[in-house]
């Protein structure tokens, strides 16, 4: 007679609500950031100041310092683009063609930022955005549009506003990822990091279209192997596996994937974090989905209070406290462990951002300044100084206060 089953119970889980990023950084609140004399103290953690509709790699795929060559800052040798060279590129095309390529354009703050002007609203290869400062700076600014709404119907049918337009979120090539299936992230095997579009499970974004239900691809085998399980076919008959051990009893072997320790595998996502597993914690869902586990305690300095945002420690709430390190382009959520977060890349003005100089998850014209005074190691979005301004350093980053 044969025995009942011992059921591989993980539920099935829905995509995790995507991190609002809504609210909107006022003209003097952004200006108060750039002239902040010291470390703004973190991260903020309510949003990306931008008008992101969906929202910061398993393992960890993105590395902020990929990042397309049409950036303001020279990284050879340091010196400030003014927007006069004829051999920038106009950016990462963004899908659909070169007019979607992302501009390069940026308002440059001149004499210690003694103004703020609006120069232009310009297409960052994700979305449209003005640059506000006392000069532009840029290969692309000569090319501004006349209003937001002139610069978001240009770019309707461009395969970044098609992905968010129908519930994707939209990752530039400078993410570091090669493309998603099913709301897993693809391997970079042989082809070099592209803009992407992540649908969510069970999708798949298709250029000129945007994000469909998808069967191929997303079938039990391929969700594991995207999501770092070990898949046994048919002819191993194994019983299903959870927590990293064979079920000792099942109605009849099969095709079953291993996730090893503290996972499980969900039909829709591939191997998930299990609250059920034995020994499994916030530090285990963390460090099974790619993330980086820091163990805070006091006294330890730039340590987070709690989970990092987009590889950046929250400083602003005086406490530290052990927390997951996801890094520059993911979060962490408690059920699912390390996500990919769109709001993490193309970040704004006055906000944190990983990476070095232009070469960053800030948009296209802004620097990554690390020169941030006392304590050190807090870098924001900033867009570069003027070269004749007393008060620039040769990266575009304006001289960090005494």
């Amino acid at each position: 007679m044969n025995r009942l089953p011992i059921p591989n119970s993980d539920p099935k889980r829905a995509h995790p609500a995507r991190l609002s990023a809504s609210v909107s950084i006022g003209v003097h609140r952004w200006f108060l950031l750039l002239l902040a004399a010291g470390c703004s103290g973190g991260i903020e953690l309510s949003g990306d100041g931008t008008s992101d509709a969906v929202p910061d790699e398993a393992g960890d795929v993105a590395d902020a310092t990929d990042a397309p060559d049409d950036v303001i800052v020279d990284a050879a040798d340091g010196t400030v683009d003014d927007g006069t060279s004829t051999d920038d590129a106009a950016g990462d095309e963004g899908g659909g063609g070169a007019e979607c390529a992302a501009q390069v354009a940026a308002g440059r703050i001149c004499d210690g930022g003694g103004c703020v002007e609006s120069q232009g609203t310009f297409w960052d290869g994700r979305e449209c955005f003005e640059a506000l400062g006392c000069e532009c700076a840029g290969a692309d600014c000569g090319r501004p549009f006349a209003s937001l709404a002139e610069c978001e119907a240009a770019h309707a049918t461009c395969d970044a506003a098609l992905c968010l337009a129908t519930g994707g979120s939209w990752f530039p090539a400078s993410a570091g990822y090669c493309g998603f299936s099913c709301g897993v992230p693809d391997a970079c095997i042989t082809e070099s990091p592209l803009d992407s579009c992540d649908c969510g499970p069970g999708a798949r974004f298709h250029p000129g279209e945007g994000c469909a239900v998808e069967v191929a691809g997303c079938e039990a085998q391929a969700l594991c192997r995207d999501s770092d399980g070990t898949w046994h076919g048919e002819p191993e008959c194994r019983c299903p596996f959870q927590c990293g051990e064979e079920l000792p009893e099942c109605y009849a072997c099969g095709e079953t994937c291993d996730c090893g320790p503290f996972r499980s595998f969900d039909g829709d996502r591939g191997c998930v974090p299990d609250a059920g597993c034995p020994g499994a914690d916030r530090r285990a869902a963390c460090e099974t989905t790619g993330g980086t586990w820091r163990d805070c305690s006091p006294g330890d300095w730039g340590c987070s209070c709690g989970d990092y945002f987009c590889g950046s420690p929250n400083l602003l709430d005086p406490c530290v406290m052990p927390g997951c390190d996801c890094g520059p382009t993911r979060n962490f959520h408690d059920d699912l462990g390390c996500l990919p977060d769109d709001p993490c890349v193309l970040r704004t003005a006055g906000q944190d951002c990983s990476g070095w100089a232009g070469s960053s998850t800030c948009r296209p014209g802004l620097v990554c300044c690390e020169h941030c005074g006392a304590p050190p190691g807090c870098p924001s979005c900033q867009p570069p100084c003027c070269e004749d301004d007393p008060m620039c350093m040769t990266d575009g980053c304006p001289v960090p206060p005494p």
